[in-house]
């Protein structure tokens, strides 16, 4: 090998070395960024979670829950401001199936009194 070749081929792996780190920084900064709200959520499923123990609920239910059981009703109240049963349904469905520290939303059926849900865990 020519001290030419040596040359160009050093010069394009320090290039090659260049771009792999530019490339690396590009992928962390397109990461998506934690959703804020998603700690209040999680905290929320905790306390549903260790009132109601996998069981399934009406909202309607658990809003009856919450009036008794403080921890209940702040941790919902942190994540829906004007609580009414439907605003609470909407967000349960909008975290359907998501993991939140090990916990998970999931309706489990419907009858004339709205959805049943349950808070679950793995």
């Amino acid at each position: 090998m020519t001290n030419r070749t040596h040359a160009l081929l050093t010069e394009l792996l320090a290039e090659i070395r260049t771009l792999r780190e530019e490339v690396k920084q590009l992928c962390q900064a397109l990461r998506p960024m934690p959703d804020p709200r998603d700690a209040l959520l999680a905290r929320m499923l905790q306390q549903i979670y260790r009132t109601w123990k996998g069981r399934s609920f009406l909202v309607a239910e658990l809003l009856l829950d919450a009036a008794v059981d403080e921890a209940v009703s702040d941790s919902i109240h942190e994540v829906v401001h004007d609580v009414t049963p439907q605003k609470l349904g909407k967000v349960f469905e909008s975290i359907e199936k998501k993991d939140f520290a090990g916990l998970f939303v999931r309706r489990v059926g419907k009858n004339r009194e709205g959805c049943l849900w349950q808070v679950f865990a793995l």
